[in-house]
């Protein structure tokens, strides 16, 4: 399916690794323009380098969302490339988990100015332009543990819960100047921050690689986890106008392991 992305200007920030890597690729492939955000500059370079085969164009902003201006660079680095933006995959964050009696504070204030913030302050600064413009999609990349809270990973629950809050409340808000707002929440996806993690609890309990990997999707119905290509071709879907009749939601792709109906 064409999704009609072709010259599009999309901005996608966390672009260097995991499902903000994939979803370059997928909307390279769809034609878009792309900038390109992250802290890591020689992963980026080499992204957009791969990506340049797709004959598209690809602007790079390197770039630490945690800085207050970090956000208003990268819209403004779009500006500069294509004299627009029309869309915005925010892919940045994450956030520690453990024991949640044991947690400390900055754990959670952390997990709040690293994806909470940096989302906030870029969800802002992305509206400028598509207010101005009177288009514009913003998708959050969030995570099913914000509707189905994990009692290990409570930081990364209450930052996803809150910017879904953020995103309806902004979507109802804007709508009106035609901007769109989305949620995308993942399952376990095979990235190389789940690698990590999966590694260290294999090593934590004395257990297989393989076993650990199955335990994280036991309780799913579909007991499988996701490649980071299927949440890009998802993201890619979501920003598209094929999707343009809805603001506001939330697609969950995490194999059924959230028992709510919608």
């Amino acid at each position: 399916m064409d999704l009609g992305l072709k010259g599009r200007v999309v901005l996608v920030t966390g672009a260097s690794r995991g499902i903000g890597a994939a979803t370059a690729k997928v909307l390279a492939e769809e034609g878009a323009k792309l900038v390109l955000l992250a802290r890591d500059g020689d992963a980026l370079r080499q992204l957009a380098a791969t990506l340049g085969g797709h004959n598209v164009d690809v602007a790079v902003c390197i770039a630490d969302l945690t800085e207050a201006d970090a956000a208003q660079r990268g819209v403004q680095a779009a500006i500069d490339a294509y004299g627009r933006l029309d869309a915005v995959v925010a892919c940045a964050g994450a956030s520690a988990g453990g024991e949640p009696a044991d947690l400390a504070e900055a754990a959670w204030r952390t997990s709040f100015e690293l994806k909470f913030f940096a989302t906030l302050r870029l969800l802002q600064a992305a509206l400028q332009p598509m207010r101005a413009q009177q288009q514009g999609v913003f998708l959050v990349v969030g995570g099913n543990i914000g509707r189905q809270p994990n009692p290990m990973m409570l930081p990364g629950s209450a930052v996803n819960a809150a910017l879904h809050a953020v995103s309806k409340g902004f979507a109802d808000r804007y709508a009106r100047d035609g901007v769109r707002l989305h949620v995308l929440n993942p399952g376990p996806t095979r990235t190389e921050r789940l690698q990590r993690y999966i590694q260290m609890i294999a090593e934590r309990d004395g257990r297989s690689l393989e076993d650990v990997a199955r335990s994280l999707v036991a309780d799913a119905p579909q007991q499988r986890i996701a490649e980071p290509q299927e949440m890009g071709a998802l993201a890619a879907w979501m920003i598209s106008d094929r999707f343009a009749c809805a603001t506001g939601n939330q697609v969950t792709a995490d194999g059924g392991w959230v028992r709510s109906p919608a």
